[in-house]
């Protein structure tokens, strides 16, 4: 995602500016211009090449956000390894709206664990089951290994959450 975040946006709007020469004001200046910007999605394809269409609405906080992050991260390697003798800029996070939460019914759970069931892919139903069952992110679903896996217990150790800590989440049995 990083690198997406510099090649389709970064790159494009700050050019070959040095990033000892980028300001505060750069930073408020490109933050301002990703908020104008319409997001692009999906499309055609036509002659083999992929034709975006506009959704209508505007990048939200939230994507500039995780852009400056981004950024914020490069400056922060940047010094480390001493590229930059500078402070990096300030970056203001922006505030971001509530989001919107979704649960799937008992009924759409049990289609959705049917589809995976009935899919080529062997790996998608217990992963589903285990998000499903257990609520864990995806992110924490991927990591799981054997070794974290305690049958005997009906439990699922998670040594990296999200949240920093390492957790056991129990399992109910399927």
């Amino acid at each position: 995602m990083k690198e997406q975040h510099l090649q389709q946006h970064m790159v494009p709007f700050f050019g070959d500016m040095p990033l000892s020469k980028l300001g505060t004001f750069d930073v408020e200046r490109y933050k301002k211009h990703r908020l104008a910007q319409v997001v692009q999605a999906g499309g055609d394809w036509r002659s083999g090449k992929r034709i975006p269409r506009d959704t209508g609405r505007t990048t939200s906080p939230g994507t500039v956000n995780r852009e400056m992050a981004t950024l914020s991260h490069l400056f922060s390697n940047a010094l480390e390894w001493q590229w930059l003798t500078t402070a990096k800029p300030r970056m203001k996070r922006m505030r971001e709206g509530e989001g919107r939460i979704v649960y799937l019914t008992a009924e759409q759970a049990q289609r959705f664990l049917e589809a995976c069931k009935a899919s080529d892919n062997p790996q998608l139903y217990p992963f589903v089951l285990i998000a499903l069952e257990i609520s864990m992110r995806m992110s924490e679903v991927l990591s799981i290994r054997k070794e974290n896996i305690n049958l005997a217990q009906h439990t699922i150790y998670i040594p990296q959450a999200k949240a920093g800590q390492s957790r056991r989440k129990g399992a109910v049995g399927h």
